[in-house]
C-alpha cells in the first residue's frame, strides 16, 4: 500500500478506532449490532497492521510483507461479517442462523489461500507486486472473492430498502451504503483485472496506478463504512446522557408537566422504577405528551378566576395563561364546567403534538406569573 501522508492516516486511525470503541460500548446488543462490531473490530486490526511498530516487527520474524498479508485476510473475515450482516438485513437474523459462521470460516480458507499465495513473494524479500507470477493474479482474483461478493449484496440489499422507504434520514443511509457497495465493488474488481493484467505482461498506465493505490481506497472505503456505523452509537450515548431531542424536549416540558399532574394526578402512568429506566427516550416523551394533553382536557374544564383578558395574537401564551388559571381554579375547589372549554389541539401528529406543547411550555413561566398577578388584582377588586 502506498504510505499515506501522517496527518491523513492519523485521521483515519481516529474515526476506525474511535467508532469501534463507540459501538463497543453503546451499541453491543443484538444481531446486527454484534456483527457490525465484529466487522468494524476486524477493520480495526487491519488498520493497526499499517502502523510501524506492528508491521515492521512482524515483516522481520516472518517475513517481508506478512503484516500486509495478514491484514489482508483480516480484511476477508471483515467482509464475512458484512455479508452476514446483509443477510440480517435483508432476511432478518432468524433466517440463515449460521451464515455468519460459515461465511468467516469460509473467508479464513481464503486467508490462508492469500498466505500461501504470497509465500514466494516473502521468501524474496519482495512485495507481490515486484514479485509478480501467476501468485499474484491468484492473489488478488482470491482476495476480491469475498469483496465483491459483499458488495453485490450490500448494493441490492441497500438499493432496495431505498426504494421501500421513504423516511428521509433512512433514504441518506442507503445511499451511502448504496455508493459505497459501488466504489468498493470496482476497486475490488479494477485491483483483480490489473494484477491478472500484470501476470500476462501486460504494463500500462493503469496497470501501474492500481498497483501503486492498492489498499489505499480500502481505508477510506473504511472510514465511509464507518459514517455509517456510528450513528446509531451516537444516538445510543446522546440519549444515555439525556442530550439527544427527545431527552430536551422533555426537560422542556418537565415544568408544564409537573404542573399539570399535580392538579390532575390520576394521568400519570406509573410504572416500575426499573421500566421507567429502561424506557427509551422517544417513548418516554410520548408517555409525558399523552399525560399532558389528558390533563389538559380535565383542567380546562374549571372556570379560570375569571378569564384573562385577550394576551395579544400569542395564542401560545394565551393557553399556557389558561392552564395554569385552571389549577388554580380546580386547587380552590371549584366546580368543573365543561361548556368552558377553550383549548382545542392543531395538531395532526405526535411530532405537531410535540411541537405544539413545546410552544406552549416555552411561555410557561411566563405564564404562571401573568396568571398569579391576575389572581391578586381580581381578589384586589371588590366584587
Amino acid at each position: 500500500m502506498t504510505a499515506l501522508p501522517p496527518p491523513v492516516m492519523a485521521v483515519l486511525l481516529f474515526v476506525v478506532w474511535g467508532t469501534t470503541a463507540l459501538r463497543l460500548v453503546w451499541t453491543r446488543h443484538g444481531v446486527v449490532n454484534t456483527r457490525q462490531n465484529v466487522f468494524l473490530v476486524l477493520a480495526s486490526i487491519t488498520v493497526l497492521m499499517s502502523k510501524s511498530w506492528v508491521h515492521r516487527p512482524l515483516d522481520e520474524t516472518f517475513g517481508y510483507g506478512t503484516a500486509r498479508h495478514f491484514g489482508n485476510a483480516i480484511i476477508m473475515l471483515s467482509f464475512a461479517s458484512l455479508f452476514s450482516l446483509a443477510v440480517a438485513w435483508a432476511l432478518g437474523h432468524k433466517k440463515w442462523p449460521r451464515v455468519h459462521v460459515v461465511s468467516m470460516a469460509f473467508c479464513a480458507l481464503l486467508g490462508i489461500a492469500l498466505l500461501m499465495l504470497s509465500a514466494p513473494a516473502r521468501a524474496a524479500g519482495q512485495r507481490l507486486e515486484e514479485s509478480g507470477g501467476w501468485q499474484y493474479a491468484g492473489y488478488f482474483v482470491v482476495y476480491a472473492i469475498p469483496s465483491l461478493t459483499v458488495c453485490a449484496t450490500v448494493v441490492f440489499v441497500a438499493t432496495k430498502s431505498l426504494r421501500r422507504t421513504s423516511v428521509r434520514s433512512e433514504r441518506r443511509m442507503f445511499g451511502v451504503l448504496t455508493g459505497i457497495g459501488v466504489v468498493s465493488g470496482l476497486d475490488a474488481g479494477s485491483m483483480a483485472v490489473a494484477a491478472v493484467m500484470s501476470a500476462m505482461g501486460v504494463t500500462n498506465g493503469f496497470t501501474e496506478f492500481r498497483t501503486a493505490i492498492n489498499g489505499v481506497t480500502t481505508m477510506f472505503i473504511l472510514v465511509g463504512m464507518c459514517s455509517v456505523a456510528v450513528r446509531p452509537a451516537i444516538r445510543a450515548a446522546m440519549e444515555t446522557f439525556q442530550l439527544d431531542r427527545p431527552s430536551r424536549l422533555r426537560r422542556q416540558l418537565s415544568p408544564m408537566w409537573r404542573t399539570l399532574t399535580d392538579s390532575v394526578p390520576g394521568v400519570v402512568l406509573e410504572l416500575r422504577p426499573a421500566d421507567r429506566g429502561a424506557l427509551p427516550s422517544r417513548m418516554a416523551l410520548h408517555r409525558m405528551c399523552v399525560e399532558i394533553r389528558d390533563s389538559m382536557l380535565v383542567v380546562d374544564e374549571y372556570p379560570q378566576f375569571g378569564r384573562v383578558p385577550p394576551l395579544g395574537e400569542d395564542r401560545d401564551l394565551s393557553v399556557a395563561v389558561g392552564l395554569h388559571l385552571s389549577c388554580m381554579a380546580r386547587a380552590a375547589g371549584e366546580s368543573p364546567q365543561p361548556d368552558t372549554s377553550q383549548i382545542r389541539s392543531h395538531s395532526v401528529d405526535l411530532r405537531n403534538e410535540v411541537g405544539e406543547l413545546a410552544r406552549i411550555a416555552g411561555h410557561w413561566a411566563q405564564a404562571g406569573r401573568i396568571a398569579r398577578e391576575w389572581v391578586a388584582y381580581r381578589e384586589s377588586v371588590p366584587n
